[in-house]
């Protein structure tokens, strides 16, 4: 096992930092995709709804291999230092500390911070997106009731949670 106390070697640094950096261009790809989405919805724009998905679905699919990416990472990290803790992003931020300059250890943090905030915000265009798509299931069916003269009526139990269908008027 190396000792802790030597310093990391800057190339393996850098393959840090240029993962993270990758990490942060997808996930910004991913939210303004995600915001493209909810403007497609908001026009009705179908076509390009489905082209906006495929895109977003290839930028996921890059999200996954750049996380195999970072998981290789972190395994040849653990081979090359003997090291067998680094298990979440603050481990290895904590082994950066303990070994990289100050200032290249700010860097990765700055990055770390910055794909947390976009993953985030992408989390809360996806509830946008979402609550909009209820609203729309919610109104189709209200509009078919409304054509076909019946009424689903629901019931809920004490939790307020959706029990099951109670008839139909």
């Amino acid at each position: 096992m190396k000792n802790l106390d030597t310093s990391i070697d800057l190339e393996t640094y850098q393959h840090a930092v240029a993962i993270w950096r990758e990490f942060c261009d997808l996930h910004f790809n991913l939210f303004e995709i995600t915001a493209a989405e909810y403007s497609c919805l908001l026009s009705s724009d179908i076509e390009n709804l489905e082209i906006t998905t495929l895109e977003k679905n290839k930028i996921i699919a890059a999200i996954d291999l750049a996380d195999a990416k970072r998981q290789s990472f972190i395994l040849n990290l653990q081979l090359q230092y003997g090291l067998s803790n680094i298990a979440t992003v603050s481990d290895l931020i904590v082994f950066l500390e303990k070994t990289a300059p100050e200032p290249l250890v700010r860097n990765f943090v700055g990055f770390n911070s910055l794909l947390k905030d976009l993953i985030e915000k992408i989390k809360e265009q996806n509830k946008k997106n979402q609550i909009f798509l209820n609203k729309a299931i919610y109104h189709l069916q209200e509009l078919r009731e409304s054509t076909t003269g019946k009424k689903t009526v629901h019931t809920y139990n004490s939790k307020g949670k959706l029990a099951g269908l109670a008839g139909t008027k």
